[in-house]
């Protein structure tokens, strides 16, 4: 029974996957750069922004991400400028995100509001020696034997609004959908980017003049 379940498994994983290609935020709320671009140059100061995260410490393979933001408004302007560095490695794989940033703001209501493009590169690295290593398999025609990293532009588009207390905003990531193809051999199923969708907002609840509580919502497709 228990190999007929591999069986009917392994299948459907030949078939076709679908999965997040974004690393996970879940401290997103004190750089909603990396969210969203949007937020570039919200506020009147210069914003340089270094994290660090690590999940399922201890285990082989486990997700490690860095990025470092810097954005800040355009004097005299009503727009920001932003600069993004994300790497994120999970696995045998390894991402690197590099993009610039622009913004545009107006007045809307009692708050403002933004739209940012981003665009760069991104830069895929696989180790499929590793994965032959790991199966037992040093042949297969479907995995090079070697490490091997694909780079393709990559672009994202986000609107943000925010006034004294409440901020929100929605933003597509990763707007071009390319091709990663690793092999060079002839497949009906190829690796692409695909396009991402953030949704959230939050709201800041004053409790006196030093502290306040600010519950928030991310929602990802």
């Amino acid at each position: 029974m228990r190999k007929l379940l591999m069986i009917i498994i392994g299948t459907c994983m030949g078939y076709a996957a679908s999965a997040q290609q974004i690393p996970l935020f879940s401290q997103y709320m004190f750089n909603k750069l990396i969210i969203n671009p949007g937020y570039a140059g919200n506020y009147n100061v210069v914003n340089n922004m270094l994290t660090y995260r690590s999940s399922f410490t201890g285990f082989d393979g486990a997700p490690v991400t860095q990025t470092l933001t810097s954005h800040a408004p355009i004097p005299g302007k009503s727009m920001g400028v932003g600069l993004k560095i994300l790497n994120d490695k999970i696995g045998v794989t390894n991402q690197t995100h590099v993009a610039g940033i622009y913004a545009y703001q107006m007045g809307f209501g009692p708050g403002k509001l933004s739209m940012g493009i981003e665009a760069g590169i991104i830069n895929t690295k696989i180790d499929f020696l590793t994965v032959l290593q790991t199966a037992n398999d040093p042949v297969d025609a479907a995995a090079p034997a070697s490490v091997e990293s694909k780079m393709v532009p990559d672009a994202a588009f986000g609107i943000w609004y925010n006034t004294t207390n409440f901020f929100g905003g929605m933003s597509i990531q990763q707007l071009i959908s390319s091709k990663l193809d690793y092999t060079g051999v002839s497949r009906d199923i190829i690796a692409k980017i695909k396009q991402h969708y953030l949704l959230t907002a939050g709201y800041a609840y004053e409790m006196g003049d030093n502290f306040a509580i600010e519950p928030s919502f991310l929602l990802k497709a």
